[in-house]
């Protein structure tokens, strides 16, 4: 189970600290005073019983419940992403298998294609991906390769760009003008905003120059990750200040007081083994923003804690514990059951949320639906 939690962290690894431009120093983050920003006060209520109501339904205006069709030639891995969720169609992706899926509005899967491989338009390792709806292409960045490769919807190659020499790991948001990225292990900073072809703009998250590579990895795999599509929120472990992440730099959002439960300096490299034996620190932090709410997760004397978080006045509204009988926020079937989704792939743009279901939750709550078959798309519009 740990090794799995490793895995997924790594593969979904997230930075965020102050920075400074390509050429000039930037100015450091605009110094407000804390009090003005929101406070959500997680170390007053670490320890203290909280409900567990909340479900995902209580944000819902509409939802739909969307089987994804299966053959013997389209069977997902259990790693399911949505990529895109468009009026007509759904991109999603499998990062077990690395394979990516063109679906229909109704769940069939229209194209599926694997290109893994060495050569041309061929990818080893899926860091990211992305759909342009402007150009109709799906940009798949290969960190093995070290390829940016574009497709069309069918899984034709378009052309592929080589940034074996850049400081630029893969993409972690795109906005209209500009790019939010990730820095390899290699280079000096953990952020860069560059254009959108991946010419950098600014350097971001300079590391301390006395580092070593795995005091790097380590801040970088303990900084929060952000799984919004519109916004980049990151959190430092060592901090309490949520920014989001822009091309005028990091905004500060909202402080998470943390308290005596935030890991000293000096322990973020042993967080490995933080993890295996259990620490009262808060480690593998996630930061959601939803409609109204923030979802908080992390890990903590071996649990993993999954919270909602009310934006209107800051409180603390529902803690959920995961454990082998269940994981994720609660969703109410049409029948009244309440079942957990797991959220690790939560897709979150604006007013929509979606997430996975495994068809063996759904068998008897929709026709057809057998227990071996591809998951459900649930689709939720607030």
């Amino acid at each position: 189970m740990t090794k799995n939690i490793l895995y997924l962290l790594i593969l979904y690894l997230l930075p965020a600290c102050s920075g400074k431009q390509q050429e000039q120093s930037e100015p450091a983050p605009q110094k407000e005073d804390k009090t003005e920003l929101p406070v959500l006060d997680l170390a007053s209520v670490i320890d203290k019983q909280m409900p567990d109501t909340f479900t995902w339904n209580s944000l819902a205006k509409n939802i739909r419940l969307v089987p994804i069709s299966t053959n013997s030639r389209t069977l997902m891995g259990m790693s399911r992403e949505l990529i895109y969720w468009g009026d007509n169609f759904y991109i999603a992706t499998d990062l077990q298998t690395q394979t990516i899926y063109k679906i229909d509005k109704d769940g069939t899967i229209l194209k599926a294609f694997r290109h893994v491989g060495n050569g041309p338009g061929e990818y080893v390792y899926l860091s990211r991906i992305d759909y342009s709806p402007q150009d109709s292409l799906i940009q798949v960045f290969d960190n093995g390769n070290k390829k940016w490769i574009f497709y069309n919807t069918d899984g034709k190659l378009i052309k592929e760009i080589s940034f074996s020499e850049s400081e630029i790991s893969h993409p972690l948001l795109f906005k209209e003008d500009y790019v939010i990225c990730r820095g390899t292990s290699e280079a000096p900073n953990q952020l860069y905003i560059t254009d959108k072809n991946l010419n950098i703009l600014q350097r971001l998250c300079p590391f301390d120059t006395s580092w070593t590579t795995w005091e790097k990895a380590a801040t970088i795999l303990q900084t929060s990750r952000c799984n919004n599509r519109d916004i980049l929120l990151v959190n430092h472990a060592t901090s309490d200040s949520v920014f989001s992440v822009t091309d005028k730099g990091l905004i500060p959002q909202f402080i998470l007081s943390k308290g005596k439960n935030t890991i000293p300096a000096d322990e973020v490299k042993k967080f490995i083994e933080l993890v295996q034996q259990g620490s009262p620190y808060i480690l593998q932090l996630r930061i959601h923003s939803l409609p109204g709410y923030y979802l908080i997760c992390y890990a903590r004397d071996k649990q993993g804690i999954e919270e909602i978080w009310s934006k209107s006045d800051n409180r603390l509204v529902s803690r959920f514990f995961n454990t082998k009988e269940g994981v994720g926020i609660p969703f109410i079937l049409p029948s009244g059951k309440k079942i957990r989704i797991e959220d690790f792939a939560l897709y979150t743009n604006g007013n929509r949320i979606a997430l996975f279901i495994p068809a063996e939750d759904l068998v008897g709550e929709i026709e057809g639906v057998k227990e071996d078959d591809n998951p459900v798309l649930l689709l939720i519009e607030t």
